[in-house]
């Protein structure tokens, strides 16, 4: 163990002989071990806590005669009961509320770990049973191990080496050491409850250079190798075989508050991940509003199983509809979600990994007191940067977004992973310190299937819509603030002396009233809005289409912004003219994918329009190099398995081994 800088005074006294009687009858005692400090003697002691007859927690301090350092068997010399101080008592007492207290059984006494070094994890060491006094003397005891993840880092008691299981000839199974190569032969693995973790026993074969170095200034580690469930040794077609894929099953929590169902508007992807993962044979929980983000319509809850043996169900909670409302309305939206996340995910069974999205902010809170609540995996998923977004656009004053800064950034801290939607917001969480390890890249996705056959119905489409031979572009999305859907009806002004031209525009959204409103006082006819359409209409809307536009606010944070329409545009093979800066902008120009003007730019987003129906071959060569890019790097297929990668890794606390991903490439 570690010595502590600050050692809470303490004495040490006879055991109590209500004490005595307690110990004697706990034949199978939970214990857990916490630093205590070591003695003048240079002999280790530990503290057990364990309970007592009256439903308190007795705490006793162990001291061991035998120098850890020295391969063998430690004896406990004595043990005595800690008077501590209240604020040390305080102190213990939250330890203890923190820690998770498990049952452990009797293991050997390891040799010396490994140095410390990057692999190396902290451990909550554990003792095997709490008898009474007389009975202690003589005990034989061991170190296991368990993830650092489970117990903090603050409560560091020692040094484990990350260690893989493998079987080799004749039945014996081993762990080798990643960090000096030693090997450890197995004699019992010991199941820690509710932990997915195990207790190594066994006996030190081999072992490396690096593993029988003395830790910096800590003569007090002990060798522990960590064997998780997941990388057991290879076993025989059958049973068994069966029942460790049935361990691997992963039980996801996902909180999302404006997670859309089947062909309702909003983010698809988070229903493609949760069909992907239930389809892989994870049961996943989601936890959501109970109304549309876009239209404010009631959602329903789902519930349904895959032949895979994995299963989805979506939990809806009521919300007051103020998303059009004022700010401290629609705050009260949010903050009432949160609290209501986090009071009905208790009820639900533990999960192994949570995860939210952001937006908004407070969803991610109350997925972090749950992972803490739980001590599982955390992930977090950005689709939107708060509060740096709202003071960007005005939103919010300066005061208010100090607090949700601070709100933001204990998020940022407490999650294990996090994912990114767009390069511009992982260019920023790295700006404001959070590592780059940390932070992976999964963009919206192109659906190839979705697209498959779509342009075979193009003169249907084109009929249906009374579009005949007339040029048409498209605008297939929401209508907000950061959209700019009133620059295209500027430019639908600047182009009605066209009877050529038509601009159709599709979605709904905030801001469509006014852009209607806009089209009525210019008395404009070559502009049509449409109601929103199922997604699965879209590819074939745009397969009649010529051209796709887009535009987007100006704003300090425009290269924050990746929006799925561009994925839908490139995938479906149209060219694009776009008014937009930013890292969009900068990928169209890129690939040659379309032609782009500045933000707002309405005169020149009507001059790209008025030359590209003027010159329809030119548009060719744009479409199919925007569609070769989309099929070569942002395929929904290879975003999602990169996703639940993560995942499964965080389940299995294999999370180092996994590398960030980014497709895209621009800063």
């Amino acid at each position: 163990t570690e010595p502590q800088r600050r050692r809470p005074r303490h004495h040490a006294r006879r055991i109590p002989r209500r004490a005595r009687a307690d110990l004697r009858a706990s034949d199978r005692t939970v214990g857990r071990l916490a630093p205590a400090g070591v003695d003048s003697r240079r002999r280790r002691a530990v503290e057990v806590g364990h309970p007592d007859r009256r439903g308190g927690v007795g705490t006793w301090a162990l001291h061991l005669s035998q120098d850890p350092l020295l391969p063998g068997e430690g004896r406990i010399e004595h043990a005595h009961r800690l008077a501590a101080s209240r604020a040390a008592r305080r102190r213990r007492a939250e330890a203890r509320a923190a820690a998770r207290v498990v049952r452990v059984r009797r293991l050997r006494l390891h040799r010396r770990s490994a140095r410390r070094r990057g692999q190396a994890h902290g451990v909550q060491s554990a003792l095997s049973r709490v008898a009474r006094r007389e009975r202690l003397r003589g005990r034989r005891l061991s170190v296991g191990a368990l993830p650092a993840r489970e117990h903090g880092p603050r409560r560091r008691v020692g040094t484990v080496a990350r260690g893989t299981l493998r079987a080799l000839p004749g039945g014996r199974r081993h762990v080798v050491s990643q960090v000096g190569g030693s090997l450890a032969r197995l004699t019992e693995l010991v199941p820690v409850p509710r932990s997915g973790s195990h207790l190594v026993r066994g006996e030190v074969e081999r072992s490396g250079t690096d593993d029988l170095l003395p830790a910096r200034g800590d003569p007090h580690d002990d060798l522990a190798l960590r064997a998780r469930e997941s990388i057991r040794p290879r076993l025989p077609a059958g049973r068994g075989r069966r029942r460790i894929a049935e361990r691997r099953a992963v039980k996801v929590l996902y909180i999302h508050q404006f997670y859309a169902g089947a062909d309702a508007p909003g983010p698809e992807q988070p229903r493609e991940l949760v069909r992907t993962l239930a389809s892989r044979g994870h049961r996943v929980e989601v936890v959501a509003c109970d109304f549309n983000a876009y239209n404010e319509q009631t959602e329903a809850e789902e519930q349904r199983s895959d032949p895979s043996g994995g299963s989805v169900r979506v939990h809806r909670l009521r919300a007051p509809r103020n998303l059009r409302a004022s700010l401290r309305k629609r705050f009260a939206t949010y903050t009432r979600f949160a609290w209501a996340a986090d009071r009905f995910g208790r009820r639900l069974e533990k999960p192994d990994v949570i995860m939210a999205t952001i937006q908004p902010l407070f969803a991610g809170y109350a997925a972090l007191r749950l992972a803490r609540r739980w001590r599982v995996p955390f992930l977090l998923e950005l689709r939107d940067l708060w509060p740096d977004a709202l003071l960007a656009k005005g939103a919010i004053a300066r005061w208010q977004a100090s607090l949700l800064e601070m709100l933001a950034r204990r998020i940022y801290r407490g999650a294990d992973r996090i994912v990114s939607l767009t390069p511009g917001i992982r260019r920023e969480l790295i700006d404001k310190g959070i590592s780059a390890d940390r932070i992976d890249l999964f963009p919206n996705g192109h659906r190839a299937a979705a697209f498959a056959g779509a342009a075979a119905n193009r003169d249907a489409v084109r009929r249906q819509y009374g579009w005949g031979d007339r040029f048409v572009a498209v605008y297939a999305g929401t209508h907000t603030e950061v959209t700019a859907v009133d620059v295209l009806v500027l430019a639908a002004a600047r182009l009605n002396d066209r009877r050529d031209i038509r601009i159709d525009l599709f979605g709904t959204g905030q801001t469509k009233r006014a852009a209607i409103d806009l089209a009525d006082r210019f008395g404009l006819r070559n502009v049509v809005f449409h109601d929103p359409v199922p997604k699965s209409r879209i590819p074939q809307i745009l397969a009649g289409a010529d051209v796709a536009l887009m535009t987007l606010f100006q704003s300090p944070l425009i290269h924050i912004y990746f929006e799925n329409k561009l994925i839908d545009y490139m995938g479906a093979g149209k060219p694009i003219l776009a008014a937009m800066d930013g890292v969009q902008g900068q990928l169209i120009e890129r690939e040659g994918a379309g032609r782009v003007v500045p933000s707002l730019d309405d005169a020149g987003l009507a001059r790209l329009i008025r030359a590209a129906a003027d010159d329809p071959k030119s548009l060719a060569p744009l479409g199919a190099a925007g569609h070769a890019y989309i099929r070569a790097n942002l395929s929904q297929e290879v975003i999602l398995d990169h996703y639940i990668g993560v995942l499964e890794a965080m389940a299995r606390g294999e999370l180092a081994r996994v590398p960030v991903w980014d497709p895209i490439g621009i800063a």
